[in-house]
């Protein structure tokens, strides 16, 4: 037998193990360990031994207790682990060799009677909203791909959207807040912050209008209107709407357009006051 090559017996391998037993590992040695399992993970002639060797192990006694051991355990993932297991799996996704082999055992998966059955019986795919809070975390930050938008267009194309879907997509934007001010709003935003006026800025506001500026202690709105985009058919409507249901819910709206606001700000500044004085 060749000089340092020599099979490992069963009772060589647990005392090796038993000796490494909560002794501290150097991140040197860490990394090691990980070159020599990718490389011999990278073997296909291994990886495939691996795996045939693990399949082996797994009798219906070891699942058993792996699941008695595991029951009731939650595994917490920390904030650098769960960033390095995305860029993993990433790598991964971005090998092309990978890709395919992974879209071929989904779909030879989706074809076997197993795997019929389990995407027949939806109610397996129904997420609670705690796992809908999760997904959403894990995806945050994470930037779709242009071929990502493309298809979630695509698959969503055509298909009708209930009341119910509709009215979530409503209080969704309505959550959401603007990314950029107009530069109308900002006059008007900085000239009252100078007068000291309490107010808040496109807040959600009767369950589906987001105002630029709200005086709660006043029931007053203000709207710095842009010439163009509210001489628009559908802006007409929905400030006329705006109007209609203010006016029914005792409040006021005060529409200053924009040519007014450039050559004669003070008189839209007198008009918001006097009537926060009253």
């Amino acid at each position: 037998m060749p000089k340092g090559v020599y099979v490992r017996t069963a009772k060589h391998i647990e005392d090796i193990r038993a000796r490494f037993v909560g002794r501290e590992v150097s991140e040197e040695t860490r990394q090691k360990l990980r070159n020599v399992m990718l490389a011999e993970w990278s073997n296909p002639v291994s990886r495939n031994k691996r795996i045939l060797s693990l399949r082996a192990s797994m009798t219906p006694e070891l699942k058993k207790k792996l699941s008695i051991a595991h029951l009731g355990k939650s595994h917490k993932i920390t904030e650098s682990g769960r960033r390095k297991l995305q860029e993993s799996g990433f790598r991964l996704w971005r090998d092309p060799e990978i890709k395919a082999k992974m879209e071929i055992g989904f779909r030879s998966y989706v074809n076997s009677p197993k795997g019929k059955a389990t995407m027949l019986d939806n109610t397996k795919y129904i997420h609670t909203p705690e796992s809908r809070r999760k997904v959403a975390l894990a995806r945050t930050g994470v930037p779709l791909s242009p071929q990502h938008r493309e298809n979630i267009r695509c698959a969503l194309k055509g298909k009708p959207k209930s009341i119910e879907h509709r009215e979530k997509l409503r209080q969704s934007v309505l959550k959401q807040k603007p990314t950029w001010r107009t530069s109308i709003e900002k006059i008007l935003e900085s000239s009252f912050e100078e007068l000291g006026l309490e107010f808040e800025c496109n807040v959600s506001i009767f369950g589906r209008f987001k105002p630029d500026f709200v005086f709660h202690s006043a029931k007053l709105i203000v709207e710095a209107d842009g010439e163009y985009w509210h001489s628009l058919p559908d802006k007409v409507e929905r400030d006329k709407l705006l109007d209609k249901i203010a006016f029914e819910q005792g409040w006021t709206v005060f529409h200053f357009p924009g040519t007014r606001i450039h050559e004669d700000l003070e008189s839209c500044l007198v008009q918001v006051c006097n009537f926060l004085r009253r």
